[in-house]
């Protein structure tokens, strides 16, 4: 049975008496137009061209979510962002980059992909942008020429000189090539680029190092802090960060009537925000809940209020209210995983009870993630009347969503190799596919991904989904390669036996596996690729060096 018509034909069947059809009709498009990769591979002999392990992406799948989730956006006016911890396929991130507002990321090397993959493309292409470097360039080389230590003052200066050679600032045909662009983020901060492309870059850490937060403030948007602690600790260096930024929009002022350069309304500035814990969570397991008792993550209400009474003090405030203003533009909860719409409903007024005056006078709210909207049965009109309803009662303030499953939900597969078949107490079958290395989430979570054989028969490819533990005629265990005995992906069963070279591919395996992968025992990465117009094209493999330069 093909497993993309099952979730179609399973449209038609009634809903709860709780459902709406407001939520019916949210998901009929989007799962007409969804297409599984399992579908693609029905339609076309392309199967056994792909290299096993795999990692396959369907891009029509991927585009589906992306057109769901920007619909979303547009509905509730809600900046959606793709959370780069679930979901990091950049080599496909082109409808990420069009209809998304930007990403969220947890330290330095995510922060350099959004930027590199999401932010540097638009960059290249706008032409205020251009206008922007033929200003700021010859300034910085001036005003460096007069500050820091002789040899900080050579290195800066002979940096800028690179970079206005390159551009050609003399010419005025300023396009940086892409693998410029972080260097040209170190002396002007991406920040100030921003209100011109509108792709934001949210970094959240449960806490940082020196030397990353001098590398996250060349790139960052927003900034959120999980301690007050922490933020007293980077104060100066966002302020800094802020005030230089404020000098070269002053710059940029002064020269923008004579370069035709449009300039935002509000001096752009890194926003600073604060990770709040509202001891409320449905989430199970416990390992993914992030308000279980002595969780690190988030500010609990009584640490929140009582830091803020004693910082507003030290600072010289009247209040905590007036110091909170001045320092920070919003705050950000993350409660959900894998959840519905209901669960936001009733998380907020938690999360009101216990900051509601600080929401007051917040420019923004980040809802986190774990928002599954992408799933089929997702009651996507709730949540659209949730952001509005929350935006109505607190002035119109932008509310933020990060999902990084709802990005990958679905969109393609973990495509390995049956490699062996042996017996002990039944058959166990071994594959090239490791659950320890490849999904660590089926050991972490625990729980047993949907799967289906692929056999090639007379040049024919004949797809078999598994019948669930024990249910058909051939039943076996899947196992990986390594040399732990837990590598068990699960029981499995089918109404055909399984053949040494057959294919198993594991459905919903994009999201939370590349990102967590590793090379224990020496076992090969699977190798990435897409699916598109029928055809496979391979993007990436990975060979004995990349094990090697791991360790």
């Amino acid at each position: 049975m093909d497993i993309h018509n099952e979730v179609l034909e399973n449209k038609n069947i009634p809903m709860q008496k709780n459902a709406t059809l407001a939520r019916q009709s949210w998901h009929t498009n989007f799962l007409h137009n969804k297409i599984m990769l399992q579908q693609t591979l029905c339609n076309n002999n392309i199967a056994f061209k792909i290299p096993s392990p795999s990692y396959v992406l369907c891009i029509d799948s991927l585009q589906a979510n992306i057109t769901l989730l920007h619909h979303i956006a547009q509905e509730s006016q809600a900046n959606i962002l793709v959370a780069l911890k679930g979901y990091s396929f950049w080599r496909a991130f082109e409808p990420i980059r069009e209809k998304l507002h930007g990403a969220t990321c947890s330290g330095v090397h995510e922060t350099l992909l959004a930027f590199d993959t999401i932010a540097t493309p638009l960059l290249q292409n706008n032409v205020s942008i251009q206008h922007i470097l033929t200003i700021l360039i010859p300034y910085l080389q001036t005003t460096y020429n007069d500050k820091g230590n002789k040899k900080t003052q050579d290195s800066v200066t002979s940096a800028l000189q690179q970079i206005s050679e390159q551009l050609n600032i003399t010419t005025k045909s300023a396009i940086p090539t892409q693998d410029m662009w972080q260097k040209i983020c170190q002396f002007i901060p991406y920040a100030l680029f921003y209100p011109y492309i509108q792709k934001e870059i949210c970094v959240f850490s449960p806490a940082y190092k020196e030397n990353q937060m001098h590398e996250i403030l060349h790139y960052a948007t927003h900034i959120i802090f999980n301690s007050l602690a922490q933020w007293e600790r980077f104060k100066p260096m966002i302020e800094a960060k802020n005030t230089y930024i404020k000098e070269c929009y002053n710059t940029l002022l002064h020269h923008s009537q004579a370069q035709g350069l449009h300039m935002p309304n509000e001096i752009p500035q890194i926003k600073v925000g604060l990770r709040i814990n509202p001891l409320y969570s449905e989430v199970t397991p416990p390992i993914y809940n992030p308000c279980i008792p002595k969780s690190r993550l988030g500010i609990t209400p009584n640490v929140f209020h009582t830091d803020m009474q004693k910082l507003a003090k030290k600072y010289g405030y009247a209040d905590s209210f007036a110091f909170f203003k001045q320092h920070f533009s919003g705050l950000h909860f993350h409660t959900h995983c894998e959840q519905d719409s209901n669960a936001l409903k009733r998380t907020l007024p938690h999360v009101i009870q216990h900051f509601g005056d600080y929401i007051t006078h917040c420019k923004w709210v980040n809802f986190g993630g774990g928002h599954h909207i992408t799933r089929n049965d997702y009651d996507c009109a709730l949540l659209v009347k949730i952001i509005r309803d929350f935006r109505t009662q607190y002035n119109g303030i932008q509310v933020m969503l990060e999902p990084g499953e709802a990005v990958g939900w679905q969109t393609g597969d973990l495509i390995g190799e049956v490699v062996d078949i042996i017996e002990n107490d039944g058959l166990v079958a071994i594959l090239d596919i490791s659950a320890s290395c490849h999904m660590p989430d089926c050991l972490e979570m625990p729980y047993r991904p949907e799967c289906y054989k692929i056999t090639k028969d007379s040049n024919k490819i004949q797809i078999e989904r598994d019948l669930g533990i024990e249910k058909g005629a051939y039943c076996y265990r899947f196992g990986g390669p390594t040399c732990l005995a837990g590598d068990v992906i699960g029981d499995y069963s089918f109404n055909t036996p399984l053949q040494i070279g057959d294919r198993i591919a594991f459905v919903d395996m994009m999201h939370y596996t590349i990102v967590k992968n590793t090379t224990f025992n020496g076992v090969e990465l699977p190798s990435l690729g897409i699916v598109q117009n029928g055809n496979f094209t391979l993007l990436k493999q990975f060979d004995y060096t990349h094990f090697k330069e791991r360790n």
